[in-house]
């Protein structure tokens, strides 16, 4: 398993940090959407920027190899967790953004994947139920249990 610090140059002359991820056989990038440039102090900067999420993703991957999730990934925000989720899907997803809506007010914006149980999971069922029909809310939960899927992929 290892995580390489990459450098592409661009037709425009600057040069853009990737990282080349290889992990269990699989090789994977990941663009950072940092570029060094002809500025040398902001290009140092932005190099060890570069370099510190380097750092921080071979410590994820030493951790979900031996079955531990950092303790920063417990306390991030499911909100807006499934928010990016939710903005990756096509527009006319009316769906997500609606689900969205609704786990931002019962969860007033905030709740930890830490806090997210079953009892909690109930709870917001049960609060989908009392504010729309409960086949939209079935559809609404399926969202939800789509993102808990992909968290659990993600090794959140």
């Amino acid at each position: 398993m290892t995580v390489k610090l990459r450098k592409r140059k661009l037709a425009s002359g600057d040069v853009s940090l990737y990282l080349d991820i290889y992990q269990s056989g699989k090789r994977g990038y990941e663009f950072l959407g940092l570029y060094l440039t002809k500025d040398k102090m902001a290009s140092k900067e932005t190099l060890k920027l570069a370099q510190n999420i380097q750092a921080k993703r071979q410590l994820e991957i030493q951790h979900s190899e031996h079955g531990f999730v950092p303790h920063f990934k417990k306390k991030a925000n499911f909100v807006d967790y499934f928010e990016r989720i939710a903005q990756g899907k096509p527009r006319d997803d009316t769906a997500w953004k609606n689900t969205l809506k609704h786990l931002q007010t019962f969860s007033s914006r905030r709740i930890q994947f830490s806090a997210v149980t079953d009892d909690w999971l109930e709870t917001f069922k049960t609060y989908l139920v009392t504010k729309v029909s409960q086949n939209t809310a079935h559809t609404y939960f399926s969202k939800i249990k789509a993102a808990l899927r992909q968290a659990v992929k993600e090794k959140i």
